[in-house]
């Protein structure tokens, strides 16, 4: 695994960085060694998570005022405040920011055969200027957010409704002396009927039918278009039917997303449904975005807590149609195939494991 991929992992783990201290310097150019890279690249990689730790709070506070003012429900204040936050400024910052990301990656990786001078005064430019696209779209999201703040709009002063006179009360009629009582029909009696035996318990289906799948899926990602019922498809032809499926979401943890959480819940046929969590690696870039959605298809699951493991990604697996895919994960007969859409695709495209836990956890490994 890259060092790269090694250090964006760990970029939820707290430590003690300044963010005003420059980049560590490097040996002399003309005597590059591949420590040389690392160094570059940890320091990034740390600059980066301290900067996502200090910063976020500012943001996230932003938008609980924004969410006040336009009246959103507090669960859905950050959400809502991430997609307002969002104009073509962030778009073609984060954009830049995917290059550069792609570019560290392979420079880094470059670094392990072959050590070139001109290699390393490249990765020291592009994790400059990464830093520098990072600390842009956060003040761009800042500005955009305060700037609606301080907007504020004439609202009208709702006129109070007109009075009106009470009405009068109709004056109660006296009974006539000409009506008669009726009396009512006795309750026919009481037959006891005795209880029937319950019946034989039919044999269970313990598996999900694609019909099945697909009202899940319908009722959680909105609508099942032919792309997403296709990768469902393909699913069921190479693995069959399912003893169970996960809906959940999940998101980047750190300005630079360098590892996937993720929280669902569990359903089955035979037993009740069940929470689970769930971490692993990624190399994307976000600002802490959750809300992508994710459905698992689960094979050879027989009890729950069975889910609870780290499931290797297996190689050459992807399969994607239009802007929805899958990866397979497996861990001895079981086996997970994420489905993905949009943002939650690019996010999980290069997750190679997967980490099932009972509680939520930071700890990929």
């Amino acid at each position: 695994m890259l060092k790269l991929r090694c250090i964006l992992a760990q970029l939820v783990i707290p430590t003690a960085v300044l963010l005003s201290a420059p980049i560590t310097a490097v040996a002399q150019e003309t005597n590059c060694k591949p420590g040389d890279f690392n160094i570059i690249i940890d320091d990034t990689g740390e600059y980066l998570r301290a900067f996502s730790l200090k910063r976020r709070p500012i943001l996230h506070e932003k938008f609980d005022q924004l969410a006040a003012k336009k009246k959103w429900p507090s669960e859905t204040a950050i959400d809502q405040g991430y997609q307002f936050a969002q104009d073509k400024k962030t778009a073609a910052l984060d954009t830049r920011a995917r290059q550069l990301l792609i570019e560290l990656d392979k420079i880094g990786d470059r670094s392990n055969t072959a050590a070139m001078c001109s290699d390393l005064k490249r990765l020291k430019s592009v994790a400059f200027e990464l830093k520098t696209v990072t600390e842009a779209k956060f003040s761009q999201m800042i500005a955009r957010v305060n700037t609606e703040l301080t907007t504020s709009k004439k609202v009208a002063t709702a006129k109070p409704p007109p009075t009106r006179a009470p009405l009068k009360q109709p004056k109660p009629t006296k009974p006539s002396p000409w009506q008669t009582k009726t009396q009512s029909t006795p309750a026919p009696p009481r037959v006891v009927i005795n209880a029937l035996p319950p019946p034989e318990p039919l044999p269970v289906d313990t598996t999900f039918s694609v019909r099945e799948i697909r009202k899940a899926g319908r009722g959680f990602f909105g609508s099942i278009s032919a792309e997403l019922a296709s990768v469902m498809q393909y699913t069921f032809k190479n693995y069959g039917q399912p003893s169970g499926y996960i809906l959940g979401t999940e998101g980047g943890g750190a300005f630079l997303a360098g590892l996937s959480f993720g929280k669902g819940h569990l359903t089955t046929k035979t037993h009740p449904q069940r929470k689970v969590f769930w971490q692993g690696p990624t190399v994307g870039y976000d600002l802490g975005l959750q809300g992508s959605r994710v459905m698992f298809l689960v094979y050879n699951l027989k009890r729950p807590e069975q889910i609870f493991k780290r499931y290797a990604g297996i190689g050459g697996s992807a399969y994607v149609v239009g802007g929805v895919g899958l990866t397979y994960h497996k861990r001895g007969k079981i086996v997970l195939a994420p489905i993905r859409t949009g943002l939650g695709l690019r996010l999980g495209a290069n997750i190679g494991y997967l980490k099932f836990t009972p509680k939520f956890s930071i700890n990929p490994f």
